[in-house]
């Protein structure tokens, strides 16, 4: 599990202050049970963007930090994956936001040939400016169910 969560993005959590608390909540659901199935779980960051949010080790606990060059995050996965001889079924991504970091990593880590489980829309915020309307993501991008949950919890004008 990749997590992308940093702290430049404060103006924007405020924002979405609800939509922010949900997705820290469902973000540590998905990272206990990935560390009960004993698979590794990743802090990925942009220097230039500052470090994660505060409190993230407290939800994550000790956990390696990736340093990316930019949105996408994807050869630097790769190359952490490639050095410590892992072998993932699956790469789960999470954070913020999905419409700009976490699209990018995705969208990179499918060109290098990874099986990718579908973004969880509660795991993630979406830029709230953005007029990208779900039908415009990738194929598989999106984890199609719980778009449709979400949306019939109407949380809003951010909701996906």
């Amino acid at each position: 599990m990749v997590v992308d969560l940093q702290e430049c993005y404060e103006s924007e959590f405020l924002q979405q202050k609800n939509q922010f608390k949900k997705m820290l909540e469902t973000i540590e659901e998905k990272v206990a049970l990935t560390k009960e199935r004993k698979e590794p779980v990743v802090s990925i960051i942009c220097p230039p963007d500052g470090p994660p949010i505060p409190g993230l080790d407290k939800i994550l606990g000790r956990v390696p930090t990736i340093y990316k060059d930019g949105y996408d995050g994807s050869t630097e996965i790769d190359g952490y994956i490639k050095r410590k001889n892992l072998s993932p079924n699956l790469v789960e991504l999470c954070g913020v936001f999905a419409n700009v970091c976490v699209l990018s990593t995705w969208i990179g880590l499918k060109k290098l040939g990874y099986n990718l489980r579908p973004v969880d829309p509660r795991a993630v915020l979406f830029v709230p400016t953005s007029k990208t309307r779900v039908a415009s993501y990738p194929e598989g991008y999106l984890d199609t169910d719980k778009v449709r949950r979400v949306n019939s919890e109407n949380r809003g004008p951010n909701s996906v």
